[in-house]
């Protein structure tokens, strides 16, 4: 596994650098949405440098968790955050179970071999009586992908990157939520001007998909 991780912390150095988010923006403003107060206990799986949860560090206990060591080693602030270094693929996750307000897990899902069993181990992770899931996933299947995969063509689409294992489509976001979670909440992401054609359609049109689900 640690060839893996080393192929992670090239591709996540060389493609897309120190601080990179894709739609950095838009996600930023929805996970302001679902985080809000002081005294949270939030932990980003999946946090590479922290670029979207580093703004949560006052007032809270923030824990970021990835297995590439050296965008953790290259985080700011880091003696006011709880860094853990751990595959998400693996059986044993060293993080307390029942204790998390906030889980942030954010293009992360389309990484993993077996995403159903790390929502589970997320599950209980999180607070059982009022812990909630926030994240994001590309749309694999929006009509944009669809066009360009129908003439066989990998770029620009969830294809193209070689860490991606899965690909999911709106329907089966959905689903694999519900068989973990409850009080399930889907949001299209897409740029703004192109905003009006995801309330059309946020299974065709939007290029990401927000989610938000809770244990209860």
């Amino acid at each position: 596994m640690d060839s893996v991780a080393k192929i992670y912390a090239k591709h996540n150095l060389e493609m897309r650098g120190r601080g990179f988010l894709i739609l950095g923006n838009e996600r930023k403003q929805l996970l302001k949405k679902y985080i809000q107060g002081n005294n949270l206990k939030i932990c980003d799986l999946g946090s590479r440098d922290g670029a979207l949860s580093k703004e949560y560090i006052k007032g809270n206990e923030l824990w970021v968790v990835d297995f590439d060591k050296a965008a953790l080693d290259a985080l700011e602030n880091k003696d006011k955050i709880k860094t853990v270094c751990q595959d998400l693929n693996a059986e044993v996750w060293d993080l307390p179970e029942d204790y998390f307000d906030i889980v942030i897990f954010s293009e992360v899902l389309e990484h993993l071999y077996y995403p159903a069993r790390v929502l589970k181990k997320i599950s209980k992770i999180l607070k059982q009586d009022s812990g909630t899931l926030v994240g994001t996933i590309p749309n694999a299947f929006s009509l944009k992908n669809r066009f360009r995969l129908l003439f066989a063509k990998k770029k620009a689409t969830t294809l193209e990157d070689p860490t991606h294992i899965n690909h999911f489509s709106y329907s089966e976001l959905e689903s694999i939520l519900k068989n973990n979670f409850k009080n399930i909440e889907i949001n299209p992401l897409i740029q703004k001007k192109y905003k009006f054609l995801s309330k059309i359609s946020p299974s065709l049109f939007s290029s990401m998909l927000f989610f938000k689900a809770r244990n209860k």
